[in-house]
């Protein structure tokens, strides 16, 4: 057997792992959109009900407390599904070094980027809380150690997230080109 026929053999097996993969991920990751869609939409609720049962409704920190969770959530579930959509491409036979996959993973730097903004904004110290009885006390609660009165939180995570989704953007820009090149030869 030639060493071409090797690799070809080698490159359309490795093709079909990443494909049965992808498939199953897409799967895993519409899932996992499906639960934080739930997710999001209870903390939502929670956190406004626990804040008009506590009078909080009309402190404007509450509403940037809000807002920015908000903002943060739905952020996060469109990386989520993003990553759904581009699994469910590579999973249906497309090249991973697409126009698309290369600007979902622009799009997952953005959202990133504003869910670091989303949490810089916001009070990392607040809690709201439902009492559906006495006894039972339902709540979120987010409360970093020891925070002085004059320190902002930063998420340095979802910054970092930001950075190596644009670089891997790029990345992934170039090996579109790259295979443009190479299909165009053959």
């Amino acid at each position: 057997m030639e060493p071409h026929c090797t690799e070809t053999v080698a490159t359309n097996k490795a093709l079909s792992r990443l494909q049965s993969a992808s498939r199953v991920l897409s799967v895993v990751f519409l899932i996992v959109f499906a639960v934080l869609f739930l997710l999001c939409i209870a903390a939502m609720v929670l956190l406004t009900v626990g804040a008009l049962q506590e009078g909080m409704a009309g402190d404007a920190s509450f509403w940037v407390n809000l807002i920015s969770t908000a903002v943060s959530c739905i952020a996060f579930q469109l990386v989520v599904f993003c990553l759904f959509v581009g699994f469910r491409s590579i999973g249906r036979g497309h090249s991973p070094f697409t126009k698309l996959l290369s600007r979902l993973i622009l799009v997952i730097g953005v959202l990133f980027l504003i869910i670091f903004i989303a949490e810089l904004l916001s009070e990392s110290s607040f809690s709201a809380y439902v009492y559906p009885s006495s006894d039972i006390r339902l709540g979120i609660v987010d409360t970093p150690p020891e925070k002085s009165p004059f320190s902002i939180f930063v998420d340095i995570k979802a910054l970092s997230a930001a950075v190596v989704c644009f670089c891997l953007s790029m990345a992934f820009s170039y090996g579109r080109m790259l295979q443009e090149v190479n299909d165009g030869t053959v």
